[in-house]
C-alpha cells in the first residue's frame, strides 16, 4: 500500500496539489465520513496554497476580484481535476474512491443559488451530507486548527484550500499534527 500511496501523491502532485496527508478511519471524528462511504478505510486530504499577490489588493485596497476568482478557480477547477484524478488512480488499483469538495450547502433560502430551484432538485431537503472540512483536515495530519477556526499548515499558514477523497484503501496515515502555529 506504500507504494501505491507513493503513485497517488505524485497524481495528486501533478494535478498541482501542494499538499497530501492520509488518516486512517478510525481518527476520523466526523461522523459524516461513515455516513458518506460506510466501508471506508483511510481520508485523504489535498491542499492547494492561496497564492499570496491574490491577498495583495485587498490588503492594499486596489483590487478585490482577484483573491474571489483564484478561490473560485482553486475550489472549482484544480481541487476537483485533481481529486477525480486520484479517485482514478484509486480505482485502477481496484478500490472505491469518493471525491469530496466544498461546496455551498443545499438551502431553500432564495439568496443561495439563483440558477438552482432547491425545492425542486432537492425535494425540501433542508441541507445534503458534508464533510466538517476543518475537522478532517486536521484528523487526516494536515494541520491544526487555530482559534478562528481555520486549518493552519505550517507551509501556508492558514492559506490553502483543500478537497478529501474518501477511499476503502488502507493506505499509511501520517502522524497526526501537534498543535504548535496558533498562540491564542
Amino acid at each position: 500500500m506504500k507504494e501505491l500511496k507513493e503513485k497517488l501523491i505524485a497524481a495528486l502532485k501533478k494535478s498541482a496539489a501542494d499538499l497530501v496527508a492520509c488518516g486512517n478511519i478510525e481518527r476520523m471524528t466526523d461522523p459524516a465520513v461513515k455516513k458518506l462511504f460506510p466501508e471506508a478505510k483511510t481520508v485523504i486530504c489535498v491542499a492547494f496554497r492561496q497564492l499570496r499577490g491574490t491577498r495583495r489588493g485587498i490588503e492594499d485596497g486596489t483590487v478585490f476580484y482577484q483573491y474571489s476568482t483564484s478561490v473560485e478557480t482553486l475550489e472549482e477547477v484544480m481541487i476537483p481535476g485533481a481529486l477525480l484524478r486520484g479517485c482514478a488512480v484509486l480505482e485502477e488499483a481496484g478500490f472505491e474512491a469518493l471525491p469530496q469538495k466544498r461546496q455551498l450547502l443545499v438551502s431553500n433560502d432564495e439568496n443561495t443559488n439563483f440558477e438552482v430551484d432547491y425545492n425542486e432538485v432537492f425535494l425540501n431537503k433542508k441541507a445534503e451530507m458534508m464533510l466538517d472540512f476543518e475537522k478532517c483536515a486536521r484528523d487526516c495530519g494536515l494541520g491544526e486548527i487555530g482559534l478562528s477556526g481555520s486549518i493552519l499548515t505550517d507551509d501556508f499558514g492558514p492559506n490553502q484550500r483543500w478537497g478529501f477523497i474518501i477511499t476503502d484503501a488502507e493506505l499509511p496515515e501520517d502522524e497526526a499534527v501537534t498543535p504548535h502555529l496558533c498562540d491564542n
